[in-house]
């Protein structure tokens, strides 16, 4: 009977010591919570083009336009507004793949109106292919396609400098989707105005004797600036509309000093336009159709005074008128892409000049070109 009653003592304590030794295997034990993260590549390169995920760069920093984004890329430098490639004597900047055909100070001004939020990456290419119609290096910017599930977004931004003289103005930019249509505006206007001066002091040799000249020369220019681009999608249609406007332009420089006291004046007879206008369409087969027609006129006089007295003054104008068509196609041969195309412009120059108390020549020509 002893003899039992340890017997069951015994399997009563090797059942604990196992309960026991059970609860700290690792079958059985909590371990704490396990994160795992990733780090989406900034730089990816594939087929000659390096792809920049330059939202995810700027994330951060105090931007809040693309020109700004683009001082932020590896290579590239902002130099006072002027966008650079190293290793490329130039570099040219298309929009989602297709060039502007915008003067580049058209182009820059959009991309300070286009909020950093419509940027979806940036394509560096030291060696266009043709579809492009570029030679040398390219900065293709890719913005975000709208979808209807977007609906209307827009954005409006207003800013004001203070210099010598207070400059300000506005942006407005808005997109919109409904089916296989896409709509996009962005429109800015600035009112600037601006002023310099600069002082120089030289001393020049003449007739055997030392001469200082003294100058004070102050430079004074106001403008109003609207600029408009405008877009309308079906499908692989596309429509758009850029142009740029300057008004009330008018500019003075005001120099004193040992020569005597001189006023050069400009003055903008009319608006400055600039308008383009281009239709493109991309087949399913690799084929791509398009046209754009481009304006620009002026109208400005220049009249030069030496204290009250007037001297001499001119008026020019000029009327450029721009077409151009193309048709690119490509065709994909395994790893291979080959791409051909022909392209036709035509352009004429209007420009014109007339003198006022002036013996020199007047002159009116028209000239007319085909590439």
């Amino acid at each position: 009977m002893r003899k039992g009653i340890l017997f069951a003592s015994f399997i009563t304590f090797i059942s604990a010591v196992a309960q026991t030794e059970a609860t700290d295997t690792i079958s059985t034990r909590q371990l704490d919570e396990v994160v795992v993260k990733g780090e989406k590549p900034q730089v990816k390169g594939k087929d000659g083009i390096m792809v920049v995920d330059l939202p995810g760069i700027v994330k951060d920093k105090p931007v809040t336009n693309i020109l700004e984004a683009l001082g932020y890329m590896p290579g590239v430098t902002n130099n006072n507004g002027m966008i650079w490639l190293t290793g490329a004597s130039n570099v040219t900047i298309i929009l989602n793949g297709e060039l502007t055909n915008m003067p580049l100070q058209n182009l820059y001004q959009l991309l300070y109106n286009t909020p950093v939020d419509r940027l979806k990456n940036v394509e560096i290419m030291y060696s266009a292919p043709a579809k492009y119609h570029v030679n040398g290096a390219v900065i293709n910017v890719v913005l975000k396609t709208p979808t209807p599930l977007d609906g209307l977004q827009g954005q409006v931004r207003a800013g004001y400098n203070q210099a010598h003289y207070g400059s300000y103005g506005g942006v407005l930019a808005a997109t919109y989707a409904i089916k296989d249509w896409t709509f996009d505006l962005n429109y800015g206007l600035t009112r600037s105005k601006s002023w310099s001066r600069e002082e120089t002091w030289s001393n020049h040799l003449y007739d055997g004797k030392r001469t200082m000249i003294e100058d004070d020369m102050r430079r004074i220019g106001q403008n109003w600036n609207n600029t408009i681009f405008a877009s309308a999608s079906w499908k692989t249609l596309k429509l758009t509309y850029n142009g740029q406007i300057i008004s009330d332009s008018k500019s003075w420089s005001l120099s004193s000093g040992t020569l005597g006291n001189y006023t050069n004046a400009y003055n903008m007879l009319s608006p400055v336009g600039y308008h383009n206008i281009a239709l493109r369409y991309a087949a399913p087969f690799g084929m791509t159709v398009g046209g754009d027609y481009t304006h620009y006129s002026e109208n400005r006089s220049q009249s030069l005074f030496k204290d009250a007295d007037y001297l001499l003054g001119s008026e020019n104008r000029q009327a450029i008128d721009r077409w151009h068509v193309y048709v690119d196609q490509q065709h994909q041969l395994g790893q291979w892409q080959l791409n051909y195309g022909a392209e036709y412009q035509h352009s004429k120059d209007h420009s014109s000049q007339h003198y006022a108390m002036s013996d020199n020549p007047d002159f009116d020509d028209i000239l007319n070109e085909d590439v």
